[in-house]
């Protein structure tokens, strides 16, 4: 197997299937991208918020290193920093609703992982989560 991600010691490939690839066998042991799982909604979906999405504690800002967003497909076209982090957060937070029954956040930057904690709540075994799109409270259990 070719690796193609190494997060904390943690290695895997990329889907290698670009279509129904969330129903082929190996996609267990496969990370798949936005364009992969666009229209599945799964029991249980895993987001990794990369490195190129930070948390800056001195402006209170999230800001996003396009040198860390490695998606030709995401920047073509995209030259203003701003636009670029719109559709970056969008992706994210369409990612987030793809679990019907919950989603596993793990978030590479440290000070982005301590600022997304205060937006989720442990509530009766389940996780209420009010992240990025405070009109969407999705209870994940």
């Amino acid at each position: 197997m070719a690796i193609d991600i190494e997060i904390d010691g943690y290695k895997i490939q990329w889907n290698k299937t670009t279509e129904n690839w969330i129903n082929t066998l190996n996609a267990v042991n496969q990370i798949g991208c936005i364009h992969t799982s666009q229209g599945y909604d799964l029991n249980y979906a895993g987001i990794i918020f990369g490195n190129e999405i930070k948390y800056n504690p001195s402006n209170n800002k999230i800001e996003i290193d396009s040198s860390q967003y490695f998606d030709k497909k995401g920047k073509q076209g995209i030259t203003d920093p701003s636009v670029l982090k719109e559709y970056i957060l969008n992706i994210y937070k369409t990612m987030m609703l793809r679990g019907i029954r919950g989603t596993y956040l793990y978030v590479c930057n440290n000070e982005l992982r301590v600022y997304l904690k205060q937006f989720i709540n442990y509530i009766k075994g389940c996780f209420k989560v009010v992240i990025l799109a405070k009109f969407y409270p999705v209870i994940f259990c």
